[in-house]
């Protein structure tokens, strides 16, 4: 059970906890909670958590872009998202200079911890039995 149940309604379940759970400070950055749209920033610019790349993923780079994404001034973040590649990773760079070494374990475990949260709200739809049609919702 989360940590933070106890301060919740007894009946919420854990995974709604999990997702409305307050957003961190990570080394001494206040992170903003995932949402869609800064899940489609990660997609956008290609993060190695959220878009399966070819070869190895780099973890590392992953886990600053996520700190900058979440933590920057949004109007920053949503520039350099949208502009090059090579100027978003120098954003990125920039603002990881404030970010320690030993922080980078927390922030992935933040990203573990977000993204995993997000995962349990997802439903899947089954078809009605003999709906005749197979990507029909349920009781159509």
């Amino acid at each position: 059970m989360s940590e933070h149940t106890e301060t919740l309604d007894p009946t919420v379940d854990e995974r709604t906890v999990d997702f409305l759970r307050p957003s961190p400070t990570v080394a001494n950055i206040k992170l903003r909670p995932l949402t869609s749209g800064s899940f489609a920033i990660l997609h956008r610019t290609k993060n190695a958590f959220v878009t399966p790349g070819k070869g190895e993923p780099d973890h590392f780079f992953a886990a600053l872009e996520y700190a900058f994404i979440h933590g920057a001034p949004l109007e920053h973040v949503l520039r350099a998202a949208h502009s090059s590649p090579d100027r978003f990773r120098a954003e990125v760079f920039k603002f990881a200079e404030q970010i320690g070494l030993n922080d980078v374990p927390s922030i992935i475990h933040e990203i573990e911890a977000s993204l995993n949260a997000a995962a349990k709200q997802s439903v899947d739809v089954v078809p009605r039995p003999d709906s005749g049609d197979k990507d029909s919702p349920p009781n159509s």
